[in-house]
C-alpha cells in the first residue's frame, strides 16, 4: 500500500513538472504571437504605404485605341505622348516610365 501511495507522489511530482513546463512553454508561446502580430502589423503597414506611393503617379487614359494585340510598351507610350499633345496640347516633353494597356472587359465602354 506504501508503494502504491510512492509511485502516486512520484507520478504526481512527474505531472506537475511536466504542467509546469508547459506553463511556461505556453507563455512564452503566447509572448512570441503577440510580437508576430506586432511585426505582421508593422509589415501590413508598410506594404500599405509603399502600395500607396507606387499608385501615386498612376495615371489612366480612356479611349486610346488599340490597333495590335502585341503592342509594345513603346509604342503604347508613343500613343499616349500624342494624345497627351492633341487632346489636352501640351507641347513639352512629357517622361513616361512605363506605358501599358489594362485589359477590361471588352464589353465596357473605355
Amino acid at each position: 500500500m506504501e508503494q502504491n501511495i510512492q509511485s502516486i507522489a512520484e507520478t504526481t511530482t512527474i505531472l506537475k513538472t511536466k504542467v509546469e513546463n508547459l506553463t511556461v512553454k505556453n507563455q512564452k508561446l503566447k509572448e512570441e504571437k503577440a510580437n508576430d502580430k506586432k511585426t505582421l502589423e508593422q509589415l501590413e503597414h508598410k506594404i500599405d504605404d509603399l502600395e500607396s506611393r507606387q499608385k501615386r503617379n498612376n495615371l489612366i487614359f480612356h479611349g486610346i485605341q488599340q490597333t495590335d494585340s502585341r503592342e509594345t510598351w513603346e509604342e503604347c507610350e508613343k500613343k499616349i505622348k500624342k494624345a497627351i499633345a492633341e487632346k489636352l496640347e501640351i507641347s513639352e516633353e512629357i517622361k513616361i516610365d512605363r506605358a501599358h494597356r489594362l485589359f477590361l472587359d471588352r464589353h465596357q465602354d473605355p
